[in-house]
């Protein structure tokens, strides 16, 4: 007997992925460039040639880091780059400095350089969430889908409500093949975002997959539900359906 009929368009990406075939989250804009706190100037200030030497680096520093936000912002993002690499010769673990460089980096598709960016970003401050995410990305960029596993494990470590991480995680088990992990993260997104239609949708792909049907049905039906223009959900719950009525039709084998 054949099984239930083929899926029309395969696991859905969502508002995270541009990349709607890997299933990966490429979208930089949902991780916006760090700004450190950075004191406002005042008439009460020193002068340059009255402050410390150590004094006046860091003042050289904020003042640096000021700009290089300021021209990235407008998009100028060469410019920037010489600017973050400045601070980062005057102070190596300016960790914001090496973050944006990694940011901007893989926003011009340089994995490599942003993977060596984001390396010296984690060196300073291993529990940085964003640094972890943004080098995920850069790492699947370059078809490690293990580092970007790892490093998507550490985002959720470090704050288990990232849905974004747990989402590109279950999609990176999922093309693994690793079925059990895959819905384990998808269900930790649905926890949080309980109307997350793509979740719901991607989930019945995963059981599917392994062959648990009835709770594959049940997750197509709850992302029909809470989008019924949505006609992959529709045909896939269809299919379940057809092939259960089918298989409790036949006469069973002695």
């Amino acid at each position: 007997m054949n099984g239930p009929g083929a899926r029309s368009g395969g696991r859905r990406g969502d508002r995270r992925d541009k990349d709607q075939d890997s299933g990966f989250c490429f979208d930089l804009s949902c991780l916006p460039n760090r700004k450190e706190d950075i004191p406002p100037k005042n008439s009460n200030q020193l002068s340059p040639s009255s402050e410390p030497v150590e004094d006046i680096e860091k003042a050289s520093v904020n003042a640096i880091f000021r700009m290089a936000l300021a021209i990235q912002a407008e998009g100028k993002l060469d410019e920037a780059c010489k600017l973050y690499e400045q601070i980062v010769v005057l102070d190596r673990d300016h960790l914001d400095s090496w973050y944006n460089l990694g940011h901007i980096r893989e926003e011009q598709q340089n994995s490599k350089e942003a993977v060596r960016c984001l390396k010296e970003a984690l060196r300073i401050n291993p529990d940085d969430k964003e640094s972890h995410l943004l080098m995920a990305y850069a790492m699947e960029s370059l078809e490690d889908i293990q580092g970007a596993v790892t490093h998507y494990k550490e985002a959720t470590r470090i704050d288990p409500t990232c849905t974004n991480a747990h989402y590109n995680l279950a999609n990176a088990y999922h093309d693994m093949n690793m079925l059990d992990e895959s819905a384990s993260e998808y269900r930790k997104v649905l926890e949080i975002e309980p109307e997350n239609v793509d979740c719901y949708f991607n989930l019945g792909v995963v059981l599917q997959d392994a062959g648990q049907l009835g709770e594959a049905l049940a997750s197509y039906e709850a992302a029909s539900r809470l989008n019924p223009a949505l006609e992959d959900a529709t045909t896939a719950a269809n299919g379940i359906k057809a092939f259960m009525a089918e298989s409790a039709s036949e006469p069973s084998v002695p």
